[in-house]
């Protein structure tokens, strides 16, 4: 499959803080991808940095990102802010965090949700009305004449975050980035939403940015996972591989700290803090934090991407022997 949306060797610095270095990741068209790791650790600034939503920083930026335009991959980077603005909401749908604070309290569900289509798709009247009204439906919105009249805090909040997912499907998106949009949820409400989005996505075809510190969560709905620390990314490959055969200490780390339902099963940590911004350094980004340390050149030299067993589609960036 052809890739719809990624980055290529994206780094980011501000002044001396080194904020993303060398991330490489993409996603097709029907695809799930997760972009997991601690806060801190660039998943979220990767994708605002390809999506032109850093336009002070813009000059910091080198590398590329692209999105597929009729059919060709078109860097964004190289586009005018104008451009990249007539993309977002009509070829990119974002969801994020906190339906809560994302929402504006002081319009209706109506407003916010007619603002993209009529920017977009120049609908009014009785087709703008029958547009609103199917995407409540197909978020799973109840009696949708009567909540388009709502505002925000007449909501659940899984309510007010289905109406986030419907604005951020209303102009038909090729591809839709979920920034941590469960986080502010309870459990159940939490697997309501990633039910709809993998309906969705079914339905739709559309590809799908996950972007979670949960790694538990993330392998159940993504096809591919990339795991990113200290702007870098450190592991990339399948779900079930990396699942089965993890290769970073970071990724073992990371899935050694889930919770279970042992409770003779101490709850692993991991110790330290994740890095600070600053200036990149030539070692490995982990070294501070790793348990293994096996191999004298991760003080010394920084590890390349390299794939695992000579197979290109599993990568891992460490000189460590894990077992």
């Amino acid at each position: 499959m052809s890739a719809v949306f990624g980055v290529d060797n994206l780094s980011l610095k501000i002044g001396k803080n080194q904020i993303l270095r060398e991330v490489s990741w993409n996603v097709s068209r029907g695809e799930t991808l997760g972009i997991v790791g601690e806060s801190g650790s660039g998943k979220s600034m990767s994708v605002l940095a390809a999506s032109g939503l850093l336009p002070k920083f813009r000059k910091n930026i080198t590398g590329d990102a692209f999105l597929a335009l009729e059919s060709e991959q078109q860097s964004l980077l190289d586009m005018p802010s104008s451009e990249i603005r007539k993309l977002r909401g009509s070829r990119i749908g974002f969801v994020f965090q906190d339906p809560q604070s994302s929402l504006n309290p002081l319009m209706t569900v109506e407003q916010q949700l007619s603002e993209m289509i009529k920017l977009h798709m120049k609908l009014k009247g009785k087709q703008l009305q029958e547009r609103l009204e199917e995407l409540l439906e197909l978020v799973g919105i109840a009696d949708p004449e009567r909540r388009l009249k709502a505002y925000p805090h007449e909501l659940s909040g899984g309510m007010r975050q289905r109406v986030m997912i419907a604005i951020a499907l209303s102009c038909d998106p090729d591809v839709l980035i979920a920034d941590e949009p469960t986080t502010a949820l309870d459990v159940t409400i939490q697997a309501q939403i990633v039910e709809l989005v993998q309906n969705l996505q079914k339905r739709l075809g559309m590809a799908v940015v996950w972007i979670s510190h949960d790694l538990s969560l993330v392998g159940q709905l993504a096809d591919r996972i990339v795991v990113m620390y200290g702007g870098e990314i450190l592991e990339s490959c399948e779900t079930k591989q990396l699942f089965a055969n993890p290769r970073h200490p970071y990724t073992q780390a990371l899935l050694a700290s889930k919770p279970t339902m042992d409770k003779s099963i101490k709850l692993s940590t991991i110790p330290g803090s994740p890095p600070l911004t600053t200036e990149a350094v030539d070692r490995c980004v982990f070294y501070d934090r790793c348990q293994f340390k096996s191999d004298p050149r991760c003080a010394t030299e920084r590890p390349p991407l390299t794939a695992v067993g000579g197979d290109e589609s599993h990568l891992v960036r460490t000189f460590c022997e894990v077992p």
